[in-house]
């Protein structure tokens, strides 16, 4: 009898042990397939030389693009929690605020812009042209302030320094991370300097194109 209830036992726990294999196997499946799905949409973004710098500005918070790696939900979840953004309006009060703390310290309350326009446009708060039209418009005022991305990085590294809370301890490990990612893919093959050739149109950027 004992023999027996020891083996329901075994097989019982071997099939959990398979179950929870096959879902975390079908997890990253799934999650694969989103992130190639975000890296596809990221290389045509970046056949426009403007956007294409964008995307190493907002790498160094978000290595890939918050628009298209989180769902709506998730994009006005994130702004209502980081920045008590809830509406279109919300988000160009703030933006706005940022503009005017940008001479402090333009690497991080530039990128921090950056992304939040690109976080905007995926909660569906500002179009996706206007995003990128908005983005573009902050980089050329981090190109101002800057002569590389090393000098980008160390300017929003000093920042996180003075920076208090619990958060920060995470962000600084985030942004470690990312920094590092992106210098050694050279930044993504993009150079600091201004792009080689106009930025998108708002019309073409809202199509997609």
């Amino acid at each position: 009898m004992l023999a027996s209830i020891t083996t329901v036992i075994l097989v019982a726990a071997a099939a959990l042990v398979s179950f929870v294999a096959l879902a975390f196997g079908a997890l990253y499946f799934l999650s694969s397939r989103m992130v190639k799905a975000v890296e596809a949409s990221m290389a045509d973004d970046a056949k426009h030389p403007a956007r294409a710098w964008v995307q190493v500005a907002f790498g160094f918070i978000n290595f890939r693009d918050p628009a298209y790696l989180s769902g709506d939900i998730a994009c006005k979840a994130s702004l209502k929690r980081d920045w008590g953004i809830e509406s279109s309006d919300g988000l160009l009060q703030r933006a706005e605020k940022l503009k005017l703390m940008m001479p402090a310290n333009p690497a991080w309350h530039g990128t921090r812009l950056i992304n939040m326009y690109r976080i905007g446009a995926g909660a569906g708060y500002v179009g996706e042209g206007e995003s990128w039209d908005l983005a573009i418009e902050t980089a050329a005022r981090l190109r101002e302030g800057y002569g590389s991305w090393e000098e980008l990085a160390e300017s929003m590294r000093a920042a996180l320094d003075e920076q208090k809370g619990e958060w920060v301890a995470a962000a600084k490990q985030s942004f470690e991370a990312n920094a590092a990612r992106l210098k050694a893919c050279n930044y993504r093959g993009v150079k600091f300097a201004e792009p080689e050739g106009p930025g998108p149109s708002a019309e073409a950027a809202g199509s997609g194109s």
